[in-house]
């Protein structure tokens, strides 16, 4: 189904606009990012042109309950670090066949390395059933949305090393999402090769953190943050999803995402005592609806999900936010 010349139009917008507050925003939040910028002229064109591609298909993307608002923040998120000269590669665990992987692989430029990692067909790998990829799926997808320098690996992600990656010329890692097995040693795995791997300025994004269907993800990440992660802290929590990055640069992440005009921080609430947004010693965003099941606007085709009101707030990072029923 082909998206409208008004939505196209709307996308190009979105990412103007989110151009410009991204690059006003890397100059209010942090010191060692405020003064650069690499965004060149043509970046919101280019990038516009495949974010518009993205949203007419990415319904036919299998990758699970996302709700649309992570696709924004994700787009959100990288466009910032590009503006910001925060520059390496972008990968995910757990691909399946690419829907949230494409949402910020669009973004990223095109010498960029995109990574994926994925057991896909191989599922006498998959010991606790918590998805069935296609790697023919997911590189389909990535040629009809135009994604150059896609790599993969397929395999168990709890055997892959960070030499295996830096093997294959792949520059540190920006934005890694973690989206693997879903039980306690999967989770610590994969979250210490995410840190292994990851750019000093980048960020980890932990799937189902909120799911308790999967609690293996719950508790191998705080395993992980109060052990071997202790120099990594959340910055937010938002739709299940969990977003972590370095202490040296949680503040620049905090106070962007704090910034949004699409999320309802609660640390933006009045009379919020800090006690109640800091986690591992430092502030952070969750949000009132933490839970997938209370996020709106399910992206898996075919899901008869719960359709929530969204609040005033939610719905402005991209043109696309609220959609009718599949």
């Amino acid at each position: 189904m082909a998206i409208s010349r008004g939505h196209q139009l709307l996308a190009c917008v979105f990412l103007f606009a989110a151009a410009r507050w991204a690059e006003a925003a890397g100059a209010s939040t942090a010191v060692n990012l405020g003064k650069r910028s690499c965004g060149s002229p043509n970046l919101v064109t280019t990038t516009s042109q495949r974010v518009s591609r993205y949203y007419e298909m990415k319904d036919s993307i299998q990758g699970g309950m996302i709700a649309n608002i992570s696709h924004s923040l994700a787009h959100r998120i990288n466009l910032f670090q590009r503006k910001s000269c925060i520059q390496g590669s972008v990968a995910e665990i757990g691909v399946h066949h690419g829907e949230y992987f494409f949402s910020f692989a669009v973004v990223a430029a095109d010498d960029e390395q995109k990574l994926a990692i994925d057991i896909f067909e191989d599922q006498r790998l998959n010991i606790d059933g918590s998805g069935h990829g296609s790697l023919q799926a997911f590189l389909e997808h990535g040629k009809q949305l135009g994604v150059s320098n896609i790599r993969y690996i397929q395999g168990d992600s709890q055997q892959v090393t960070a030499a295996d990656i830096r093997n294959m010329d792949i520059p540190p890692v920006r934005f890694f999402s973690v989206d693997g097995a879903h039980h306690k040693a999967a989770t610590v795995s994969d979250l210490r090769l995410a840190a292994s791997v990851l750019h000093p300025d980048g960020v980890i994004v932990v799937d189902d953190i909120t799911n308790w269907h999967w609690m293996g993800v719950l508790d191998g990440t705080m395993d992980w943050l109060m052990h071997e992660g202790s120099d990594f802290a959340p910055f937010m929590l938002y739709c299940n999803k969990l977003y972590i990055a370095r202490k040296s640069s949680h503040a620049t992440y905090y106070n962007l995402v704090k910034s949004l005009d699409c999320i309802d921080c609660t640390a933006n609430h009045p009379g919020m005592h800090p006690t109640r947004f800091t986690m591992f010693g430092k502030p952070m965003c969750g949000s009132t609806a933490e839970s997938a099941i209370m996020c709106p606007a399910y992206a898996s085709p075919g899901l008869e999900a719960p359709r929530y009101q969204p609040h005033e707030h939610m719905g402005k990072c991209q043109p696309h936010e609220y959609e009718s029923n599949r």
